[in-house]
């Protein structure tokens, strides 16, 4: 979405604007991302190995749902806010 956006935003012509538009909700939106998809592994992998004899699904399910909830959430929040409210001042599109 991240590239669709920079796509159309470039189009224009103006790259500092295109960069503008994206750069500062996306420093928050791609670590939450890297978070989420690290978390998506660390699960699938418990349940992997609790299939040959492991254990401790449940306590990593409970462990990413706070880390979800507790970082990930709160970071996408303020990264829609910043795209909602500074973003568009700082491209300079009018709302």
């Amino acid at each position: 979405m991240l590239g669709l956006a920079f796509s159309i935003a470039s189009s224009g012509g103006d790259l500092i604007i295109a960069i503008l538009s994206i750069l500062p909700h996306g420093i928050l939106e791609l670590p939450a991302i890297i978070i989420c998809n690290a978390l998506g592994f660390r699960l699938a992998y418990t349940a992997f190995k609790s299939i040959f004899g492991g254990d401790g699904v449940l306590r990593e399910l409970k462990r990413s749902l706070k880390l979800y909830v507790f970082i990930i959430i709160p970071i996408l929040f303020i990264a829609a806010i910043i795209e909602v409210f500074i973003t568009p001042k700082l491209a300079g599109i009018s709302i």
